[in-house]
Protein backbone atom coordinates (compact mmCIF):
# COMPACT_ATOMS: atom_id res chain seq x y z
CA UNK A 1 0.00 0.00 0.00
CA UNK A 2 1.26 3.47 -0.55
CA UNK A 3 1.73 6.29 1.53
CA UNK A 4 -1.64 8.29 0.81
CA UNK A 5 -3.06 11.18 3.40
CA UNK A 6 -6.73 10.87 3.97
CA UNK A 7 -8.85 13.89 3.82
CA UNK A 8 -12.43 14.66 4.18
CA UNK A 9 -12.59 15.08 0.36
CA UNK A 10 -10.66 11.65 -0.84
CA UNK A 11 -12.10 9.27 2.62
CA UNK A 12 -15.19 7.77 0.29
CA UNK A 13 -12.72 6.74 -2.51
CA UNK A 14 -10.68 4.83 -0.47
CA UNK A 15 -11.09 1.19 0.36
CA UNK A 16 -12.13 0.44 4.26
CA UNK A 17 -9.54 -2.05 4.61
CA UNK A 18 -6.94 0.53 3.78
CA UNK A 19 -8.61 2.85 5.80
CA UNK A 20 -7.96 0.13 8.67
CA UNK A 21 -4.10 -0.60 7.72
CA UNK A 22 -3.77 3.61 7.52
CA UNK A 23 -5.50 3.96 10.76
CA UNK A 24 -3.03 1.49 12.61
CA UNK A 25 0.05 2.75 10.58
CA UNK A 26 -0.73 6.70 12.09
CA UNK A 27 -1.40 4.90 15.62
CA UNK A 28 1.94 3.09 15.70
CA UNK A 29 4.32 6.51 14.10
CA UNK A 30 6.29 8.25 16.47
CA UNK A 31 5.80 11.37 15.76
CA UNK A 32 1.93 12.59 16.24
CA UNK A 33 1.86 15.95 14.84
CA UNK A 34 -1.61 18.05 14.28
CA UNK A 35 -1.95 17.02 10.89
CA UNK A 36 -1.75 13.07 12.12
CA UNK A 37 -4.31 13.70 14.69
CA UNK A 38 -6.66 15.34 12.34
CA UNK A 39 -6.43 12.92 9.58
CA UNK A 40 -6.91 10.00 12.37
CA UNK A 41 -10.18 11.68 13.72
CA UNK A 42 -11.39 12.11 10.18
CA UNK A 43 -10.83 7.89 9.94
CA UNK A 44 -12.74 7.46 12.63
CA UNK A 45 -15.77 9.69 12.44
CA UNK A 46 -16.58 8.30 8.43
CA UNK A 47 -16.06 4.58 9.87
CA UNK A 48 -18.72 5.71 12.93
CA UNK A 49 -20.80 7.33 10.50
CA UNK A 50 -20.80 4.49 7.45
CA UNK A 51 -21.21 1.68 9.81
CA UNK A 52 -17.97 -0.10 9.27
CA UNK A 53 -16.42 -0.10 12.31
CA UNK A 54 -16.49 -2.03 15.65
CA UNK A 55 -14.79 -1.23 18.92
CA UNK A 56 -11.96 -3.55 18.34
CA UNK A 57 -11.66 -2.88 14.91
CA UNK A 58 -9.00 0.24 15.29
CA UNK A 59 -6.97 -3.06 17.98
CA UNK A 60 -6.59 -5.45 15.36
CA UNK A 61 -3.61 -5.24 13.15
CA UNK A 62 -3.85 -5.14 9.74
CA UNK A 63 0.13 -6.15 8.81
CA UNK A 64 -0.50 -7.65 5.81
CA UNK A 65 -1.99 -4.76 4.16
CA UNK A 66 1.25 -3.06 4.77
CA UNK A 67 3.74 -5.06 3.30
CA UNK A 68 4.36 -1.89 0.90
CA UNK A 69 4.78 -4.10 -2.36
CA UNK A 70 5.52 -2.56 -5.41
CA UNK A 71 2.54 -3.31 -8.39
CA UNK A 72 5.48 -4.23 -10.76
CA UNK A 73 6.89 -6.37 -8.06
CA UNK A 74 3.26 -8.21 -7.59
CA UNK A 75 3.41 -9.34 -11.30
CA UNK A 76 6.80 -11.69 -10.87
CA UNK A 77 5.29 -13.12 -7.34
CA UNK A 78 2.92 -14.61 -8.99
CA UNK A 79 5.41 -17.30 -10.82
CA UNK A 80 7.18 -17.53 -7.84
CA UNK A 81 4.60 -18.31 -5.78
CA UNK A 82 3.35 -20.79 -8.49
CA UNK A 83 6.85 -22.53 -8.23
CA UNK A 84 6.73 -22.60 -4.67
CA UNK A 85 3.00 -24.11 -4.04
CA UNK A 86 4.52 -27.20 -6.73
CA UNK A 87 6.91 -27.59 -4.69
CA UNK A 88 4.95 -28.08 -1.47
CA UNK A 89 2.82 -30.46 -3.35
CA UNK A 90 5.45 -32.46 -4.52
CA UNK A 91 7.47 -32.89 -0.95
CA UNK A 92 3.89 -33.88 0.41
CA UNK A 93 3.26 -36.64 -2.07
CA UNK A 94 6.46 -37.48 -1.56
CA UNK A 95 6.17 -37.69 1.93
CA UNK A 96 2.67 -39.41 2.12
CA UNK A 97 4.22 -41.83 -0.79
CA UNK A 98 7.12 -42.64 1.76
CA UNK A 99 4.83 -43.04 4.86
CA UNK A 100 2.95 -45.55 3.11
CA UNK A 101 5.78 -47.38 2.20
Amino acid sequence: MKNFQVTELNISLVPVDWLFARYQKLKKSVKITATVKQELKIIKEYLKKTGKSSARAYDEELEQIEMNIPVAIRQQYVSIVEYRLKQYYQANNRINWLNQS
